[in-house]
């Protein structure tokens, strides 16, 4: 690294990176690096961080990439829990997770709905959050292009979830459950208060 233009990201963990007795304060910036006789520049953190009166500071790192290193291409299903009990009566199929490429912070959530029962769902809700829950989604609907018919599977449902995390934690795993559902014949189901969570 031969120069970073760089600010200091003051955020609730800008002492995360602690190495006691040290305290760390994250620089975000853009940094250029030298390789033989070529200079690129790409944007870069490092913490920098001061004991015994001395700075220092750790290797940098690509800021525009998210924590995790898959590619943005990398179907990243795996990394949402079903807050869904054995009583729900609607099941999530298709489920696809990706990292929005022009926004390393976003995740572009694509999933169906499967009616388990043997009568149509006119109206149904469902919320997306994270494990720290800085932040939500929350989905209702009553129109007539979302009723799903019984055994049936649902429209293609497409959110944009902006996960809120610091270069000091790692990436919050997204939630997904479903809040409510009423039945074409006027019975009614809502999710219970601890719900079930499959990985």
């Amino acid at each position: 690294m031969i120069a970073f233009e760089y600010a200091v990201q003051d955020s609730t963990c800008s002492s995360a990176y602690r190495f006691a007795p040290r305290t760390s304060w994250p620089l975000v910036g853009e940094a250029t690096f030298q390789t033989g006789d070529k200079a690129t520049k790409q944007n870069t953190w490092v913490a920098a961080y001061k004991e015994n009166g001395e700075w220092f500071f750790s290797p940098g790192m690509d800021a525009s990439r998210p924590l995790n290193t898959e590619q943005p291409s990398t179907d990243r299903n795996g990394d949402v829990d079903l807050l869904f009990g054995p009583t729900a009566p609607l099941e999530l199929v298709d489920l696809h997770v990706f990292v929005d490429p022009k926004d390393a912070k976003l995740r572009d959530i694509h999933f169906r709905l499967r009616n388990k029962m043997t009568v149509a769902a006119t109206q149904y809700g469902y919320k997306i959050t994270d494990e720290n829950e800085r932040g939500s989604i929350s989905f209702g609907t009553g129109a007539e292009k979302d009723v799903i018919g019984p055994n049936a599977i649902s429209r293609e449902f497409h959110e944009s979830y902006a996960l809120v995390q610091y270069l000091c934690e790692g990436e919050p795993r997204i939630r997904l459950a479903i809040d409510h559902v009423t039945f074409a014949d006027g019975t009614e189901w809502r999710a219970p208060e601890s719900p079930v969570t499959k990985k």
